[in-house]
């Protein structure tokens, strides 16, 4: 994952499922960031820091 601020600044964030496969991301009403690990069978949710 990754977040690219409006000045173009890319800060990348390692997942925890190696070959995961993240898919479908959704932001949830909190700002979390919601998606699907397709090769690992797991929904997970992504807090940014």
């Amino acid at each position: 994952m990754c977040r690219i601020t409006p000045a173009g600044v890319i800060t990348e964030f390692a997942l925890t499922t190696p070959n995961a496969g993240p898919t479908a991301p959704l932001t949830g009403k909190d700002g979390s960031l919601w998606f699907a690990e397709q090769n690992a069978n797991k929904i997970v949710k992504f807090i940014l820091p």
